[in-house]
């Protein structure tokens, strides 16, 4: 079998049936791929729909189990995956159609991983945004220099032996960075990938969605999940032997140090958790961030958050104008 596309779902009633579709109507080959559900503890109508799907298409088999997030249930999902790459598909997501046959025709080459082209599309279908490569074949290295290479894992087809045999799955205590731990880890075990010039993939932005949630709850756990997530991949890039490597993964890791600095200037963080954030990435050697890399607004921006004090007094500001 060529192909596992495995679906985490929670809550996806009003949007699971159009993602399978999606797939289905790709026409791959019968018997070349399948299509893993997996039901993260559901309270909606999701596990009856899903339950019909298994019974009217061949090719899709159905998981259910105690909600644990999206991180487990992905790695719930690989370890019954029969494909020789993985693809693993948000279920508020779908693709574009008519792109399988390219897809397919190119997993003949072998290569460790693809990386495609998605848009970001509003529920009505309107397309927001746009993001294309070129047909290229990339190291590690040239694909982050190119910055063609994202956080996002729905737009990448993996083989699944570089998983199994390194040991790459998702983190299950965490939720919100888990796909950055996933990817940069992923990536150091890369020898070649391809970056391919075909949009396949349909991003929803959905304004409900876990990632879009802006209650304090949710806000502090995602900052807190972060500083986890950065804590252990310095540690991991401390590790990697080839210099050339080292650095431009620790470059990838001050960029997400910056969107963290970032969220806590521009969401209503109070001062004593902004204090707690900087104290813990201090501690674990991932403050001051370094700017070699960073260039512009963002280098001007990182310089200011780097001076604690001035930081807080920036938020303080940002708070009462807003």
């Amino acid at each position: 079998m060529q192909l596992s596309i495995i679906i985490p779902i929670y809550n996806a009633e009003k949007q699971i049936k159009n993602c399978v579709e999606s797939i289905i109507n790709q026409n791959f080959k019968e018997g070349n791929f399948e299509i893993i559900l997996v039901n993260d503890g559901s309270t909606d109508q999701s596990e009856k729909i899903c339950l019909n799907l298994e019974k009217e298409i061949l090719g899709i088999r159905y998981f259910t189990k105690e909600n644990a997030g999206p991180g487990h249930t992905r790695n719930y999902g690989l370890s019954y995956a029969k494909g020789e790459y993985i693809w693993f598909i948000d279920a508020d997501d779908y693709l574009v159609p008519n792109v399988g046959k390219t897809l397919v025709k190119e997993l003949e080459s072998q290569l460790d991983m693809y990386v495609f082209g998605y848009q970001s599309v509003t529920e009505n279908g309107d397309i927001i945004s746009k993001t294309t490569y070129l047909n290229e074949v990339l190291s590690p290295i040239q694909s982050l220099e190119k910055k063609y290479y994202t956080n996002t894992i729905w737009c990448k087809l993996i083989k699944k032996s570089i998983l199994k045999d390194n040991n790459i799955t998702f983190r299950e205590d965490v939720r919100g960075p888990e796909d950055f731990h996933f990817s940069l880890r992923l990536l150091s075990v890369i020898k070649k990938l391809k970056t391919l010039d075909i949009i396949c993939y349909n991003y929803l932005e959905n304004p409900t969605s876990l990632m879009n949630s802006r209650s304090e709850i949710h806000l502090q756990n995602l900052a807190n999940a972060s500083v986890i997530v950065a804590n252990d991949l310095k540690q991991f890039i401390s590790n990697i032997d080839e210099d050339e490597k080292k650095v431009a993964f620790s470059n990838w890791l001050n960029h997400f140090l910056y969107g963290l600095m970032f969220s806590l200037f521009r969401f209503n963080y109070s001062t004593e958790f902004i204090i707690e954030i900087i104290n813990t990435l201090k501690s674990n050697h991932n403050y001051p961030i370094s700017t070699n890399n960073l260039k512009g607004k963002k280098k001007l921006f990182t310089n200011v958050a780097n001076n604690k004090l001035a930081f807080l007094q920036a938020c303080r500001v940002k708070r009462l104008v807003k």
